[in-house]
């Protein structure tokens, strides 16, 4: 699908093992690229639909917990700080079946160019999914890490649509080449906090909005001035807009800025690495078994090892994880599945 004029664009076979770092030079200089079809549709729309029923039970869990405290201990664990918060949500997720899934594809496709971003111990750093939903103000224009007074090197975060993603839906915005553009950031924060989301700040900085289909991966430096688009109301064509996004960062560098918005059972627990196709030339079998069996501790962490065992053959050693994680919980929900609120036990009384 088109993306805004100036965006690079690959597919995901230009793209895979990224062997003449062409996805990477597109990063460097502009801050940000996209690759189309980084993910397969079918994947986009079983974790679209696992998104949205577990965000409804998440919002119910919170609104039923018996005290203030239980609420916002639940809001603080599901969900992320993101800006314009009305109509907007940044829910962290779980390591689920649909989730696995949909980040084997990505890394899949993309894993090339994040090994030489980040090298292949580069840790995941954030994993959630902004969803806006129509009414959704447009965001103010920001960054995620400044440049001034950050030593450390940027994150990288890759965003995934969801679903087809048109004009009317709030796209997101991008600024090329302010990743590396101090006088920019330096200008931004003259401009008054009211006025960084009206058409005249974003035609200042050269934003630009690219609508894209399903499957489709942003590449954006945590430095790039960005926002989020406005998503229009019902009758003039707003619609649900998913975004699965995983932030990516260089081993023992965190720079300051960004809301690491990530379960706390995967905080420091998952790398690049993790997520890369099994069987190559390097993979013996001890290590596939390894690397299969830590997604599944990290999945059981969240509360939903069953599914991840559903997604292939584990190792011994996995399967007696499984079981020995599977001991009663407090608030215990009946079944799996998104009902879990993405691992997070909620209260009796939202259980339908």
């Amino acid at each position: 699908g088109p993306v805004a004029r100036g965006w690079r664009s690959f597919g995901a076979e230009e793209a895979a093992g990224d062997p003449d770092s062409t996805v990477s030079g597109a990063l460097e200089e502009d801050g940000c690229c996209v690759v189309v079809g980084a993910v397969p549709r079918d994947q986009c729309a079983v974790l679209a639909e696992y998104v949205d029923a577990a965000l409804a039970v998440a919002e119910r869990g919170i609104a039923a917990a018996p005290e203030e405290r239980d609420a916002e201990a639940l809001e603080l664990a599901l969900f992320g700080n993101v800006r314009c918060r009305k109509h907007r949500f940044d829910f962290k997720l779980p390591l689920s079946r649909e989730v696995c899934d949909a980040m084997l594809s990505l890394v899949g496709v993309i894993g090339g160019a994040l090994e030489n971003q980040v090298s292949a111990q580069g840790r995941l750093a954030e994993l959630s999914c902004l969803v806006s939903d129509p009414g959704a103000e447009r965001q103010q224009l920001h960054w995620d890490t400044p440049i001034a007074g950050n030593a450390c090197a940027a994150l990288l975060t890759t965003f995934v649509a969801l679903q087809d993603i048109s004009e009317s839906m709030g796209p997101t915005v991008l600024c090329l080449g302010t990743h590396h553009a101090p006088a920019a950031h330096a200008e931004l924060e003259s401009v008054p906090m009211q006025a960084r989301a009206s058409d005249a700040t974003l035609a200042r900085f050269g934003a630009a909005a690219g609508t894209c289909e399903a499957g489709t991966v942003l590449l954006m430096d945590s430095r790039l001035l960005h926002c989020g688009g406005a998503n229009l109301p019902l009758l003039h064509g707003g619609m649900r807009r998913r975004l699965l996004y995983a932030t990516w960062q260089m081993p023992g560098n965190a720079p300051a800025g960004s809301t690491y918005s990530i379960r706390s059972e995967l905080q420091g627990q998952l790398r690049v690495e993790d997520f890369r196709p099994l069987g190559g030339a390097g993979d013996a079998v001890g290590c596939q078994d390894s690397r299969s069996a830590k997604l599944l501790q990290c999945a059981v962490a969240c509360g939903d090892g069953d599914a991840m065992t559903r997604m292939g053959t584990m190792p011994s050693s996995a399967a007696e994880l499984a079981r020995a994680t599977s001991e009663p919980r407090p608030w215990p929900l009946r079944g799996g599945g998104p009902e879990r609120a993405g691992g997070v036990d909620l209260p009796p009384a939202v259980v339908e």
